[in-house]
């Protein structure tokens, strides 16, 4: 997918007041209402890398619109910077400007996961930026800080009168037996414990340490809120997880099944392959291993072959977790998952209603997802959801993470 010029568009100024009563409007007063049923958006990687037009903020987000409006809460992943520096340290560099990150403001995003591997492209000091944009936006981020502590601090969501606890982490090993993996520099991203000044990602290469850490950060808050959510930036760029592509997969499972055997952790959301990737339900709970893009524009001088087309990078699913707390078992949350296709082409992001489009997601999902015990479902309305599946057994996951 090469770079195209943005389309001309009516103007659309979004002033600072009008952003902020977006905002307002996303937030408000909710934390005062009482509701036992809470819906959360979850969206896959995003970066407008400066390719939008700051007089059209609202053109990205129009085709999605009544998505997002449906629910109580969206999440992203906000691959990459947002930084007015130009001096990138890695190639490729993703960023945003604020001017352009306050797209965000206008799609109500209700919180963004920063730990990934593009999150000090244009250097350490400039996640200082990224830090500040969203602050000053109020926007609850998770996943970077000025010290390791300070990254792996949960966000906190209230909505309904109920509190949703976000961790974020890149997490490792960042090759697979075949060498293939993430395109990252730990001693650029890596947070320093001890503190120097040099901010970073919330990035741990074990998943051994990463079981302990994070399960041992949920068991600290649980008592403080209602759900707990572990996003992770993980695995290698094009994998479907079926045996095709390596078997790094194999560790992410360990470390899901592991945290989701703790009480005190509710669900797993997964990015990083840019394309849509299985989901398992393991102990009455969801993980999202891949959505695919939410919408990054590719640089023109990509080589050749890159993204490979076999993996439709243009098509993902935005996921639409309904939880109700009114039938809360011992254990787990009761929910349903809703599957919405979207395409996003030319700066902008809609349902798919291409019927091919629609053909591939539903029968890709189901190819992969299988083994993992799950299956894709269309209603008579023409909804998506997933269903776990009564005639297939999930793969059990290995006994520990290097077997």
């Amino acid at each position: 997918m090469g770079v195209h010029k943005s389309p001309q568009l009516p103007h659309l100024a979004v002033s600072a007041v009008a952003l902020l009563a977006l905002v307002h409007l996303s937030l408000g007063d909710v934390s005062e209402q009482d509701d036992s049923r809470l819906t959360l958006l979850f969206a896959g990687d995003a970066n407008l890398n400066n390719m939008l037009d700051p007089s059209n903020l609202t053109f990205p987000w129009a085709g999605i619109r009544h998505v997002i409006d449906g629910s109580d809460a969206f999440l992203l992943n906000h691959e990459g910077e947002v930084t007015n520096n130009t001096h990138n340290v890695s190639d490729p560099a993703l960023k945003d400007s604020p001017a352009i990150a306050n797209s965000y403001l206008t799609a109500n995003v209700s919180f963004v996961a920063l730990a990934n591997n593009h999150q000090a492209d244009y250097g350490r000091l400039s996640v200082y930026d990224t830090m500040g944009f969203f602050k000053r936006s109020k926007m609850p981020y998770a996943g970077v800080g000025r010290t390791f502590e300070e990254a792996a601090e949960p966000a906190i969501l209230v909505m309904k009168g109920k509190k949703v606890a976000v961790f974020a982490t890149m997490i490792g090993p960042p090759y697979d037996k075949q060498g293939r993996g993430q395109a990252c520099w730990p001693p650029l991203i890596q947070c320093d414990p001890a503190g120097n000044g040099l901010p970073g990602v919330h990035y741990i290469p074990n998943v051994t340490f990463a079981a302990e850490h994070l399960i041992a950060r949920a068991n600290s808050i649980r008592d403080k809120v209602d759900y707990v959510i572990m996003f992770f930036h993980w695995g290698s760029n094009w994998d479907f997880m079926d045996g095709s592509s390596g078997d790094i997969w194999k560790e992410r499972q360990w470390l899901a099944h592991r945290l989701l055997e703790s009480r005190n952790v509710d669900m797993i959301w997964g990015t990083s392959a840019h394309h849509i990737q299985p989901i398992e339900i393991y102990n009455g709970k969801p993980i999202i291993y891949g959505l695919g893009n939410l919408m990054i524009p590719l640089p023109a001088d990509l080589p050749p072959g890159i993204p490979p087309p076999r993996y439709r990078t243009r098509l993902a699913f935005l996921y639409n977790l309904a939880l109700d707390f009114t039938q809360q078992k011992k254990e787990s949350v009761p929910f349903t998952l809703e599957a919405v296709p979207i395409v996003s082409d030319d700066w902008k992001i809609d349902v798919v209603k291409n019927t091919s489009d629609l053909e591939w997601l539903f029968s890709k999902f189901n190819t992969i997802s299988k083994a993992f015990g799950t299956k894709m479902e269309r209603t008579d309305s023409g909804k998506w959801f997933v269903q776990a599946r009564g005639d297939a057994t999930a793969l059990s996951s290995h006994s520990g993470p290097n077997s």
